[in-house]
């Protein structure tokens, strides 16, 4: 997308006080029963130096790249769920509490059998 096409589809939406009030977000890919599950942007610009040819949308949180199917990280969730006994939330809680301890893990195992880590 160009910054002339997110021009346009800006200017596509109606005036008036309740469409200035709307939030801008980026889905996240977290799957979600109701609502998208969205990041919230904290900042927009053009970028300098090398990148002074881009316009850039910050997320409000580091977002990474996804691998795969959303479709497969819902499994995983529900494999978890399965062989625990826990509900989603708490399996999506429990996930979040050791996730640093779940990427050192992964780092380590790449690193132990010669794969890049970045």
């Amino acid at each position: 997308m160009t910054l002339k096409e997110l021009k346009d589809r800006i200017a596509s939406v109606p005036e008036g006080e309740f469409y200035d009030e709307l939030n801008v977000c980026i889905p996240n890919n977290k799957g979600s029963i109701g609502p998208t599950s969205t990041t919230d942007v904290k900042h927009a610009g053009q970028g300098i130096d090398w990148d002074n040819k881009k316009f850039f949308i910050w997320p409000e949180i580091e977002m990474i790249e996804m691998v795969g199917n959303p479709n497969d990280y819902v499994g995983f969730v529900n494999y978890i769920r399965r062989e625990t006994g826990m509900g989603k939330n708490q399996t999506l809680a429990a996930l979040e509490d050791c996730k640093e301890e779940i990427g050192t893990i992964i780092s380590n195992w790449l690193r132990t059998h010669g794969k890049k880590t970045s």
